[in-house]
């Protein structure tokens, strides 16, 4: 919008920036001049009088000199007042179009905040201040929900929360109670049961100790009765073994004689054979020294060739044995065995020994009481010493 210098500003008719295609004469210096001049200025007139006076004084007053002269002299005090009455007239003019541009937009930017003039807005009559506003406001509102629902939340759960540390501490408690009725319960029973076992063991260890002192009783009981028959079953073994014994003192001693001779003959007879068993035995021992040391065989070769050793010497052995045993040195009584009698003999013994004890007498007894038959024992003799004889009493 084109403004001159003196056009009034409407600033609500603004539709854009204001703009000045015409400089007035005020803002001119030529306009300026030509008002000053116009005037007449009493200044003007001043200059004039001056430049006549001086051109009178160089007697040019009526002359064209003086003439320009004061001509001269009034446009030179014209000018810097016309310079500067154009200046401030053209500063107010700038000063005018920039206010009036100023305040163009200030309206502009009312209308658009207000939503007023070219900005109307029937979505939004409040323009983006009412739009600010209303944008506020919805922003308080919905802060305001949030905060009262925070609020609402936070009471919500404060309750919960109380409620939760009510009932858990209900809980507890209740737990509590019920472990320490429990527990009571439980010392209460085993306190009972506790009581119940030390009466029953008190029952059980008295009646074990009657138990013991009856069995005691009828042990010793027994003990004296078996001791008293212990005793008289020994009493009647020595005196029968006295007079078993006497008589077998009596005829050893009548035996003695013979038996230092049949002595001495039997020890040879059995030294020689004892000699013979050693000497088998100590080859042997060397043998079998010798294959172990051997090298160049094997553990199971060697173990069969002490085997086989082994083996030789139970023959060498029993061969040994048999032919001592067949020499008529070797029974210790041999000097009294008549070669007829030694039949007889044997089969008496082991007649006496069949009927007393159910056995045989065996190769111990005959050569034992074969020599004491031949010398003079009678049966009833050998027969009442079986009788008296342990083996006799264990079988009875």
């Amino acid at each position: 919008m084109a403004l001159e210098l003196n056009d009034p500003i409407n600033p609500s008719t603004l539709t854009g920036p204001a703009t000045r295609s015409i400089v007035s004469a005020d803002e001119t210096v030529s306009g300026q001049m030509d008002k000053i001049l116009a005037s007449n200025s009493p200044l003007l007139q001043r200059a004039k009088t001056r430049a006549a006076q001086a051109a009178n004084s160089r007697g040019l007053l009526n002359s064209s000199m003086g003439v320009q002269a004061g001509e001269e002299a009034v446009l030179t005090t014209a000018m810097p007042m016309a310079q500067q009455d154009a200046a401030t007239y053209n500063k107010q003019g700038l000063t005018n179009q920039t206010a009036a541009n100023q305040f163009g937009l200030s309206n502009q930017n009312f209308q658009q905040q207000t939503g007023k003039g070219a900005y109307t807005d029937t979505t939004n009559p409040g323009g983006l201040l009412g739009a600010n506003l209303s944008n506020q406001l919805k922003l308080q509102t919905a802060q305001n929900t949030f905060a009262t629902g925070e609020k609402a939340l936070d009471r919500a759960q404060q309750t919960s929360m109380q409620t939760g540390q009510n009932t858990f501490a209900s809980g507890e408690a209740a737990l509590g109670r019920a472990q320490q009725t429990s527990l009571q319960d439980d010392q209460q029973t085993f306190a009972t049961d506790e009581k119940a076992l030390d009466r029953t063991q008190q029952t059980t260890t008295i009646s074990q100790q009657h138990t013991n002192a009856v069995s005691t009783a009828k042990t010793l009981d027994e003990y004296q009765t078996a001791n008293l028959t212990l005793q008289n079953q020994l009493q009647t073994s020595l005196t029968k073994l006295g007079q078993t014994n006497s008589l077998e003192l009596t005829k050893l001693n009548a035996d003695l004689d013979v038996g230092k001779l049949d002595a001495q003959v039997y020890a040879n007879t059995r030294g020689a054979y004892l000699q013979s068993v050693s000497e088998l035995v100590r080859q042997t021992q060397i043998t079998v020294g010798e294959l172990q040391m051997k090298e160049g065989i094997s553990a199971e070769d060697k173990a069969a060739m002490m085997a086989d050793q082994a083996t030789l010497l139970t023959s060498h052995l029993t061969a040994q044995k048999t032919l001592y045993q067949n020499s008529a040195t070797w029974s210790k009584d041999w000097a009294k065995l008549p070669s007829s009698g030694v039949q007889d003999n044997t089969t008496r013994i082991n007649n006496l020994y069949q009927s007393v004890l159910g056995r045989s007498a065996g190769e111990a007894g005959l050569n034992y009481y074969g020599p004491k038959l031949a010398t003079g024992m009678t049966d009833a003799e050998l027969t009442t010493i079986l009788q008296n004889s342990e083996e006799f009493r264990n079988k009875t």
